[in-house]
C-alpha cells in the first residue's frame, strides 16, 4: 500500500497502523517512492546523446547502450554479485547524472554531444 506524508501528516494514518500491526517480525525499511526519468530524458539519451555517439562510431545504439550501462551503472551492492542497473529503474536525478558521465567521457575523447536545450524534445 502507498502512503503519502503532506505538511507532517500521514494520509489514512489508521490504515497505515494496521498495515504495520499486520506484517510479520521482522526488518522492514520504508523508502520513499522514487520520481522516474521523464520521457524528454529518454528521447534525449537515445534520440541525441546515443544517435551521436553511433553516428561516429557506426556502433549501434542499443551496444552503446550496453556498453555504457557497463562502464557507469554497475552497482556493487556486494562485490560478490554486482549488477547493471537498467535505466529504466533511475530517478531523474540519477538518470540526469548518467546522461552528464556519458556526455563527459564523450568529450574526453573529443565528441561534442549537443545540449538537450538544442533539440525540442
Amino acid at each position: 500500500m502507498i502512503f503519502k506524508k503532506v505538511d507532517g501528516v500521514l494520509s489514512n494514518e489508521e490504515l497505515f497502523k494496521q498495515n504495520l500491526k499486520n506484517l510479520k517480525d521482522g526488518e522492514y525499511e520504508i523508502i520513499p517512492l522514487k520520481k522516474d526519468r521523464t520521457s524528454q530524458q529518454n528521447r534525449y539519451l537515445w534520440w541525441v546523446v546515443y544517435k551521436t555517439l553511433a553516428d561516429i562510431t557506426w556502433y549501434d545504439p542499443e551496444y552503446i547502450h550496453q556498453q555504457l550501462g557497463q562502464l557507469f551503472l554497475v552497482d556493487y551492492e556486494t562485490y560478490k554479485n554486482p549488477y547493471i542497473r537498467s535505466t529504466a529503474s533511475l530517478n531523474r536525478q540519477e538518470f540526469t547524472e548518467y546522461v552528464d558521465k556519458v556526455i563527459l567521457r564523450a568529450s574526453e575523447h573529443g565528441v561534442h554531444i549537443p545540449a538537450a536545450e538544442e533539440y525540442n524534445l
